[in-house]
């Protein structure tokens, strides 16, 4: 499951509708590196100090978890707007 010792937390939505994702999004820091895990498969990861972002390959599986990944970017001052724009700019 997780690799990492670092703890996660739950991903607690700011820009989203929803009042909470019921512990299916958690984010996790390692050394700077924040992750995103939806329904605990590692999905995305920002480093806030390069505003880099990391898609992996199943970050849009379903629409929740796209909805898990538009959350987490915006709340790093990034643009997730739409699945077109977020794969167009960072896929």
């Amino acid at each position: 499951m997780f690799k990492d010792f670092a703890p996660l937390f739950d991903l607690t939505p700011e820009f989203d509708s929803r009042k909470s994702f019921y512990g299916k999004a958690k984010v996790q820091a390692t050394d700077g590196i924040v992750k995103l895990y939806s329904y605990d498969m590692h999905v995305a990861t920002v480093d806030p100090a390069t505003y880099t972002v990391t898609l992996l390959p199943r970050w849009n599986e379903s629409a929740t978890t796209l909805r898990h990944v538009k959350e987490f970017l915006k709340q790093h001052g990034l643009t997730a707007e739409s699945k077109k724009q977020t794969t167009e700019d960072y896929a």
